[in-house]
C-alpha cells in the first residue's frame, strides 16, 4: 500500500549491485514509486534504508539465517555503501557524500550529540552497526555515543515542556520531562513537598515520552543489552543540574544543554561520549546529598 495514496502497489524492485549509476538510478525509480507517488526525491534512500533496518530487527522472516534477511542484509549496505547524499542534505551539509561517511561524519560530532533527537541518533547508530564498514566502530564506541546523547536530551526535554506550558500546549506537570516528574526520578518527596532523600535514576519513564524510550530499546536490542543499561549514575546529576538551571522556555535547545553541561565537571562527562558513563553511584549520591549542582 502506498504512504501516501493508501492505493495498493505492485512494484518489482531488483536486487542488484548499486555500484554503478545507471543500477542506482533504476532503483530509485522503483523506489520512489512506492514511497513518494512516482515524485523522484533523493530522500527516498533514507526512508528505503529505515524500512530494511525496522524489517531486520523486528521481523521473523527476515532473520539472519532466513534467506530474505540476508538478501535485505547485503542490500542495505549496498545502500550504505554507494548512494550518496547531494550537499546540503541534512547529514552532509557541506559536501557530497556517500550515506555511509556521512553517517560517519556526525558521528560523535557536537552537531549529533546536541541537535539530533534521541530516535534520529538512534537509528544512526543502527546503521552504522548493521550496514557500515565491518570492524569501524566498537559496539562499547556506540553505547557512549547514545548515553552522551540521552544526557543531553534531558535539558532539551525540558525546555521543550517549559515551552508548552508556556504556549498552553501541556497544562500538567506530570509528564515526562516536566518539573514534577524530572523530581521525581531523583528524589523522594514527603507530603509538604519537601526532598527528603536522593536516589540514581531508576528507569526513562519520568524523563522521556514513549517515543523516545522506543528507539532507546531499539537500540539497546542492537547491541543486545538491556535498556537499562543505558541509564547511567552520572545521568541522575545531568536531571538535578537541569531542574537547577532550565527555568526559562526562551534559552535555545542548544544552549540549554551547554548551560548544565556547565555545571560540573561530572555533568559534562555525561554529555561527551569519550567520557560518558564514567561516574560512580558513590561520586553522584555524595553530590545530589550535598546539593553541589
Amino acid at each position: 500500500t502506498s504512504p501516501l495514496t493508501r492505493n495498493d502497489l505492485s512494484i518489482c524492485l531488483p536486487i542488484i549491485s548499486l555500484q554503478s549509476e545507471f543500477n542506482r538510478n533504476a532503483v530509485k525509480e522503483r523506489l520512489c514509486l512506492v514511497f513518494m507517488n512516482g515524485l523522484s526525491m533523493s530522500h527516498v534512500w533514507l526512508i528505503a534504508l529505515g524500512c530494511i533496518l525496522k524489517t531486520l530487527e523486528t521481523e521473523q522472516w527476515a532473520g539472519p539465517d532466513e534467506p530474505t534477511g540476508r538478501i535485505l542484509q547485503w542490500f542495505g549496505c549496498q545502500i550504505m555503501k554507494y548512494v550518496v547524499l547531494g550537499a546540503g542534505s541534512r547529514f552532509s551539509p557541506d559536501l557530497p557524500r556517500t550515506i555511509n561517511q556521512a553517517l560517519l561524519s556526525v558521528y560523535q560530532t557536537e552537531r549529533m550529540i546536541v541537535n539530533y533527537s534521541i530516535p534520529e541518533v538512534s537509528c544512526i547508530l543502527r546503521l552504522l552497526q548493521r550496514f557500515g564498514d565491518p570492524g569501524t566502530i566498537s559496539d562499547e564506541s556506540l553505547r557512549r555515543s547514545m548515553l552522551a546523547t540521552i544526557a543531553a536530551s534531558v535539558p532539551k526535554r525540558h525546555r521543550r515542556w517549559l515551552l508548552n506550558i508556556a504556549e498552553k500546549k501541556a497544562v500538567q506537570d506530570i509528564e515526562p520531562s516536566s518539573r514534577t516528574a524530572l523530581t521525581s526520578a531523583i528524589y523522594e518527596i514527603d507530603s509538604n513537598g519537601v526532598r527528603v532523600a536522593c536516589h540514581l535514576v531508576k528507569d526513562f519513564e519520568s524523563i522521556f515520552t514513549p517515543v523516545y524510550i522506543d528507539a532507546i530499546e531499539s537500540f539497546a536490542q542492537a547491541l543486545n543489552i538491556h535498556s537499562k543499561k543505558l541509564i547511567t549514575p552520572g545521568l541522575a546529576l545531568v536531571v538535578a543540574a537541569t531542574l537547577e538551571h532550565i527555568i526559562n522556555h526562551q534559552v535555545k535547545s542548544s544552549a540549554a544543554v551547554k548551560m548544565v553541561r556547565k555545571v560540573n565537571l561530572l555533568v559534562g562527562a555525561e554529555m561527551d561520549p569519550m567520557t560518558a558513563g564514567r561516574t560512580t553511584d558513590e561520586e553522584s549520591l555524595t553530590i545530589l546529598r550535598q546539593g553541589q549542582l
